[in-house]
C-alpha cells in the first residue's frame, strides 16, 4: 500500500500515539533525524552498487561477445571432427590389411612358377 492510498486519519499521528511512548516528545524528532541520516548513507550505498552494477553490465556485455565468439569457434570444430571421422571411417581396417598382404604373397607365389 503506498502513501497516497492512505487516508488522513490512517496516518494521523494521534493513532501511532508516539508521543504517549516516550518521556521527552523531541526525542521522536531526534530518532528521526538519525533514520534520515541513515537512509541517506543507505542512498549513497545505493548509488555506488548501481555504479559498480553499471561495471558489471559491461563486462556482461563483453564477455556475451566472447561466448559468441567461442559459439563460432566450436562450431568449426564440430564440422572439423565430423570430417575426420568421416574419413578415418573410410581407412581400411586391420584384417583387410592383412589380407591384401596375404593375396600378394600368394601371387607371388603362384607367379613364380609361370616366370621361370
Amino acid at each position: 500500500m503506498t502513501l497516497e492510498q492512505l487516508s488522513a486519519d490512517q496516518i494521523a499521528p494521534e493513532r501511532f500515539n508516539l508521543v504517549g511512548r516516550c518521556s521527552n516528545p523531541f526525542l521522536i524528532f531526534y530518532r528521526m533525524d538519525g533514520m534520515a541520516a541513515r537512509m541517506e548513507g543507505m542512498s549513497v550505498r545505493v548509488e555506488g552498487m548501481s555504479v559498480r552494477m553499471g561495471g558489471m553490465s559491461e563486462r556482461l556485455d563483453g564477455t556475451k561477445a566472447d561466448v559468441s565468439d567461442l559459439k563460432k569457434g566450436v562450431d568449426q570444430l564440430r564440422v572439423d571432427v565430423a570430417e575426420l571421422k568421416g574419413r578415418v571411417s573410410q581407412l581400411p581396417s586391420t584384417i583387410t590389411m592383412i589380407g591384401f598382404v596375404i593375396a600378394v604373397l600368394a601371387t607371388g607365389g603362384f607367379m613364380k612358377y609361370f616366370f621361370q
